[in-house]
């Protein structure tokens, strides 16, 4: 039987999903322009952080914890 933490889990591992792919395919695009050699990208979500991509797969690892939880392994938080 599905939970309230199960459907918050999947939500925040596709959220983290998206940021990651996002923040991968701006960044892939920056460095395809000759023109930003040697640049910093801060446009898009590398505006807000210094590495987004980081951070989505920071939001898929919660995503997968909060499954297992849903299960009852609250002490998986530990890992």
């Amino acid at each position: 039987r599905l939970t309230f933490l199960d459907l918050a889990g999947v939500l925040v591992w596709l959220a983290g999903f998206t940021v990651e792919a996002v923040a991968d395919f701006q960044l892939a695009r920056f460095r395809a322009r000759p023109s930003n050699a040697g640049s910093l990208m801060t446009t898009g979500l590398w505006s807000w952080s210094r590495h987004p991509n980081y951070f989505g797969d920071a939001l898929q690892w919660w995503g997968l914890w909060l499954v297992a939880a849903a299960t009852g392994a609250w002490w998986t938080a530990a890992g």
